[in-house]
């Protein structure tokens, strides 16, 4: 399932590496006009919720035995792929 590239991202829950779609979803609405921009964007369930916590809990303990150095390489890379995701994350939470 597509989770969104550098020009386009799609609204999708994350848990784990899968994306989903909740049951229902929302738009971001522009302040200054009222319309609706962006993707639409999924709205997290309990379920989602759940399962997401569930993964949490598991990755606690072995993420925790890594060096600092090694945590701290695992959050540049995460800065980098919503670095990646481009300007129109950004510009859209901007524009709420």
């Amino acid at each position: 399932m597509d989770i969104g590239t550098a020009a386009h991202w799609t609204g999708s829950i994350l848990i784990g590496a899968a994306a989903h779609r909740g049951c229902t979803t929302f738009r971001a609405i522009e302040a200054a006009t009222g319309r609706a921009i962006g993707p639409p964007v999924s709205e997290a369930g309990a379920e989602h919720v759940a399962a997401a916590c569930a993964l949490a809990d598991a990755a606690f303990a072995p993420f925790a035995a890594l060096s600092l150095v090694t945590r701290a390489g695992f959050l540049e890379c995460v800065a980098e792929a919503i670095e990646a995701l481009g300007d129109s994350l950004i510009d859209t939470a901007a524009q709420e």
